[in-house]
């Protein structure tokens, strides 16, 4: 992932959200996002929802537990709410 995140940490500051969006639509592309969530209407505000979700997961300075993550966020019902 670090190979497909690179042009948004080095590209200049005018094209980061540019780079930003095509990162998440290449996510929004692979199989395991098709699995899990192909069903969904709108797969990039999907992902945002679930950026949203897991971005204050990790306590300052703390470990997250990697599994009992990935599980909730499989977890998530997605009702083609709108986050």
């Amino acid at each position: 992932i670090e190979d497909e995140f690179a042009p948004v940490k080095t590209c200049p500051d005018t094209k980061r959200l540019e780079e930003v969006g095509k990162f998440a639509k290449m996510i929004t592309e692979t199989p395991t996002f098709k699995k899990y969530w192909g069903s969904q209407q709108e797969p990039l505000w999907t992902l945002a929802g679930i950026c949203w979700h897991v971005k204050g997961d990790k306590p300052e300075g703390g470990d997250t537990n990697m599994d009992e993550l990935v599980e909730e966020i499989l977890n998530m019902k997605f009702k083609n709410k709108l986050f």
